[in-house]
């Protein structure tokens, strides 16, 4: 069992939010499950940087859910880059990161059902798959991740030495 517990941080009037699964049961690490320590201050991606994101969600375009957890590199991209395939609806703020399979010979990037999933560079998790276009792979625009800022990675902290007290509890 698990209780889901989702932030409240808002910017500009723009929810950025983040969810946590409190988990019943500890996670031990195995040869096939692992997990990574959360890092007490991530640094923002630079342009260029070459990204692993991961999810469950659908694949080349089938409106079917994979079975097994699969994962792809993307690109980040500046922000200014970003707005302008976005046509500033929504402004790509900086608690935001865009990436994507520009510039790379792959379609692969996150779909629908990946949301939630890791945005990992350089081994550490520096963001949250949110949203992009209902194409998979869409190389006109790069997909939207929540960036994990101070603000999340103390909410994070916090709401993990918190006793659950329901089963779907709001901060």
């Amino acid at each position: 069992m698990a209780t889901e517990i989702t932030s409240n941080i808002y910017k500009e009037c723009v929810p950025i939010a983040v969810t946590v699964l409190m988990l019943d049961e500890e996670v031990h690490q195995t040869n096939t499950v692992k997990y990574l320590p959360l890092a007490d201050v991530i640094t923002d991606p630079r342009e260029g940087t070459t990204c692993r994101v991961a999810g469950w969600g659908f694949v080349d375009h089938i409106k079917k859910m994979s079975d097994v957890l699969k994962s792809a590199e993307v690109n980040v991209m500046g922000r200014g880059t970003c707005n302008r395939y976005w046509h500033s609806d929504p402004v790509i703020t900086p608690d935001m990161v865009c990436a994507g399979p520009q510039g790379m010979n792959k379609n692969q990037d996150t779909c629908q059902g990946d949301s939630g999933g890791p945005l990992l560079c350089n081994g550490v998790q520096v963001g949250v798959t949110a949203f992009g276009t209902e194409d998979c792979g869409d190389r006109s625009r790069p997909k939207v991740y929540t960036f994990l800022s101070k603000e999340h990675i103390e909410w994070i902290k916090k709401t993990m030495r918190k006793p659950v007290l329901s089963e779907s509890a709001t901060q």
